[in-house]
């Protein structure tokens, strides 16, 4: 019973689908759990409260008080211990703080993919199966980064007019604040102009910013009508 409602979590994350995630935590944490044990190799309650608790970070965002009263209203037993504990608690402490560094630190996907494999250490799919514990892992991370992104985004957006993406400086001290990354299969290295030329642009797109008439990568900030 158990494994249908993880599995049903784990898709409903995956997909987006707020709604159905939330209705399916309701049963699931913590009253079937208590109620029915999960075989060995079953993904166990603490994978179920750190994607909840992720989920709860996600939706309220940058409220934590629905983060901190699931906590409060599980049972003891439920409690996350060890590396997850630690994981989440500096995770929290890095939206409150707007700590981008410690927040990219801890989303690496060597970390997911570690804190998924500590709950899940008997469950190998085969190779041509998604790791669907991971991938929900993932998108609520994905998501929360999104939020902290277009937070940062604000607050730039308010102390600069303009930014001159040149200088390689500014270029890497963007791409570290905005949490951006290189695009998924493109080969190379990793350039930090790159990645924030396309957000740039992509802001551009929504009337936020504006490049520099004869001015070759510098960009200005659209003052608000």
């Amino acid at each position: 019973m158990c494994a249908v409602y993880e599995t049903a979590l784990w898709l409903s994350i995956i997909f987006r689908s707020h709604a159905q995630t939330a209705s399916i935590l309701t049963p699931l944490l913590p009253d079937l759990y208590l109620s029915v044990k999960p075989p060995k190799g079953e993904a166990s309650p603490s994978l179920t409260v750190l994607l909840a608790s992720l989920h709860s970070l996600e939706r309220h965002y940058p409220s934590q008080r629905a983060f901190f009263d699931l906590t409060k209203s599980l049972p003891p037993s439920f409690s996350l211990e060890g590396d997850h504990q630690d994981w989440l608690r500096g995770l929290s402490c890095s939206l409150r703080r707007g700590g981008y560094s410690q927040f990219q630190r801890l989303t690496q996907n060597a970390s997911l993919v570690r804190l998924v494999a500590l709950e899940t250490p008997n469950r190998t799919p085969p190779s041509n199966d998604p790791n669907l514990p991971l991938l929900s892992l993932q998108t609520l991370v994905t998501s929360i980064r999104d939020h902290l992104r277009l937070s940062a985004w604000c607050t730039i957006r308010s102390a600069y007019r303009e930014f001159a993406l040149p200088q390689p400086n500014t270029a890497t001290w963007l791409s570290e604040v905005l949490l951006l990354e290189p695009e998924r299969g493109k080969q190379g290295p990793r350039r930090d102009s790159d990645t924030v030329q396309v957000w740039f642009t992509s802001r551009e797109n929504l009337g936020e910013v504006v490049r520099k008439d004869g001015a070759d990568g510098r960009w200005a900030v659209k003052s608000k009508k």
